[in-house]
């Protein structure tokens, strides 16, 4: 993009700002709520996603020092399906989100 391109470009969005009618003042107010409240939201539920991941990794600890003292086909099966259930944790995450 050369200088006068630029220019161009500079002057259409200079044309679309003075046809853009100016947000009104309840939007702004209605958008702040909405703001206020899901910062609220993840306050309140940082103590509990903290619970829950420090729980879910002392199970897991829990459980590979339980399989460490088995067998390797038992060690690999343990591997396989917690891949598996991280796996549909992860689905269930997103889909809530």
């Amino acid at each position: 993009m050369d200088d006068t391109q630029f220019q161009n470009f500079m002057k259409q969005m200079e044309t679309a700002d003075d046809l853009a009618s100016p947000v009104s003042a309840k939007a702004i107010w209605w958008r702040a709520q909405i703001r206020r409240r899901e910062v609220a939201e993840e306050r309140a539920t940082r103590p509990i996603l903290i619970a829950e991941r420090a729980g879910a990794t002392l199970g897991w600890i829990m459980a590979a020092v339980l399989a460490a003292g088995l067998s390797a086909s038992a060690l690999a099966a343990f591997l396989v399906l917690t891949l598996v259930f991280a796996g549909g944790l992860s689905a269930i995450a997103l889909k809530k989100a």
